[in-house]
């Protein structure tokens, strides 16, 4: 072989060495940056598996009335699976969830209580909104949720809201990033984020699988008061097929005392796993369609007392914090801010043939306020709520420590006498921002049909369809 065919030889080889240790490093350098795009699939089922548990201490003012906060010992661990249905898109994510499990065991102190789904409620749509304040809603398609039931299956790590939080192109492997603050806060279920250091890695990645870390802490804020979170995660990610198949999350929390709700010192877990294949005949297009074609589909909760002697249904902005027997305290919070109170009891019933009147009522609100020097009758009407009952109006106005209040009684009542009061208070300078809400909530009130001797009670189902419909 001549000197020019070896040295052509030899410089062929070397090119092809090259190329080949060339394309190598393409592949590592292209394998170390991924795309995480997450997007669950429009009509697939995905099954998804969840456990959660708190464990630490519960600061409970009871509703600020007390003047020593109160520690109690608590132990929470639920448990929450369901099969769930994307119906939604990029800009409005929402799904159908038929839930097969949700129940939880609440330990405090000495004392334990379950929590758990109704029948009538398993079948839930889930949305996922702008606003951080109100960013989950949960809407029963077949009844209406109430309050506990709807704390039950709203919590952090939501499936919705891991494309939001996770979501970036040309990830290198060992990168960190921010997440935005408002999708971290629609992932941990706080309403604003005000301070945070977390910071999302991809820990390492298969081409077929990513790991994702978030650590970090950070300062955000709940039903009107102040919380902070030291947050760890772990978070797998199907490349393949565009979803997260499993998270964990740990939350060491301390939550001040609230007028909505306890404080909390401790330590909260979500472990998460979702899986595509398994298919169920209550998220088919058919049975969805059955159920929500004749029937607007509102976030909305309901409240009747053990007698069920009558029914409230109302929006979640409005927080039951107390009940016992014919009688509630709900309390009204607004982008994140606590504005008003209601007061609903029960009073006597009066003879058909003598309704108060619009006078009588008057000189009953007078004798109440009498005692305040500073207080004044400035209006009174007469009107009728959405379910066709007689509400009488009073309104009057007030200072309690210096802050001037307006204070709106209603006495609401049926056309047999059956009647009960509505008292809200709220402070003056908002009142036009929340009469609104004074309104609707008198508006989902009804009466339920009495029962009679050894006859069964009127069912919540019924009852709540018929608000429903006359709102």
């Amino acid at each position: 072989m001549s000197n020019w065919q070896n040295f052509s030889t030899r410089f062929c080889t070397g090119i092809f060495s090259f190329a080949v240790v060339a394309i190598a490093s393409m592949s590592v350098e292209a394998q170390d940056k991924i795309d995480i795009d997450i997007h669950y699939e429009k009509g697939r089922q995905y099954r998804v598996l969840t456990q959660y548990q708190h464990d630490g201490q519960m600061a409970v003012d009871h509703a600020g009335q007390d003047s020593e906060v109160k520690n109690l010992t608590l132990d929470v661990d639920a448990r929450i699976d369901f099969h769930e249905r994307y119906v939604g898109t990029t800009t409005n994510v929402q799904a159908v969830r038929f839930y097969d499990r949700a129940q939880a065991e609440i330990k405090i102190d000495d004392g334990t209580k379950t929590s758990s789904l109704s029948d009538s409620n398993s079948m839930v749509v889930a949305r996922l909104q702008s606003d951080p304040v109100q960013s989950h809603q949960m809407a029963s398609l077949k009844d209406v949720l109430i309050q506990s039931e709807l704390e039950l299956i709203t919590n952090p790590a939501d499936p919705l809201t891991l494309a939001g939080l996770l979501n970036k192109e040309d990830v290198k492997i060992g990168q960190e990033w921010t997440p935005d603050r408002d999708d971290l806060a629609k992932f941990l279920n706080v309403d604003r984020i005000y301070q945070s250091d977390i910071k999302l890695k991809l820990r390492e990645s298969d081409g077929k699988t990513a790991k994702i870390f978030m650590m970090g802490k950070l300062r955000a804020d709940v039903d009107d008061v102040s919380t902070e979170m030291d947050v760890t995660s772990v978070m797998m990610v199907n490349l393949d097929s565009h979803f997260v198949s499993a998270v964990r999350l740990s939350v060491k929390e301390v939550r001040e005392p609230g007028q909505v709700a306890p404080g909390f010192n401790g330590k909260t877990k979500v472990d998460l796993q979702i899986s595509t294949g398994k298919q169920v005949s209550e998220l088919t297009s058919a049975s969805i369609s059955k159920l929500t074609k004749s029937r607007k589909i509102q976030q909305l909760l309901q409240w009747s007392p053990k007698s069920k002697k009558f029914n409230l249904i109302y929006d979640p902005s409005w927080k039951l914090i107390a009940s016992e027997g014919e009688a509630a305290i709900l309390r009204y919070l607004d982008d994140g801010d606590l504005l008003a109170q209601c007061n609903i009891v029960e009073l006597a019933s009066r003879p058909a043939s003598n309704p108060l009147t619009l006078e009588d009522f008057k000189k009953e609100v007078a004798k109440i306020v009498e005692i305040d020097p500073s207080a004044r009758l400035v209006n009174a009407s007469q009107s009728q709520t959405a379910a066709g009952l007689k509400a009488l109006v009073v309104t009057v106005y007030g200072e309690e420590g210096g802050v001037p209040l307006h204070w709106v009684y209603y006495n609401v009542a049926s056309p047999q006498g059956r009647q009960v009061t509505f008292v809200f208070t709220l402070e003056k300078e908002i009142v036009n921002r929340v009469l609104p809400a004074t309104r609707n909530l008198v508006n989902g009130f009804t009466f339920l049909q009495l029962p009679k001797s050894k006859s069964k009670t009127a069912s919540r189902s019924s009852a709540s369809k018929t608000s429903s419909r006359k709102r």
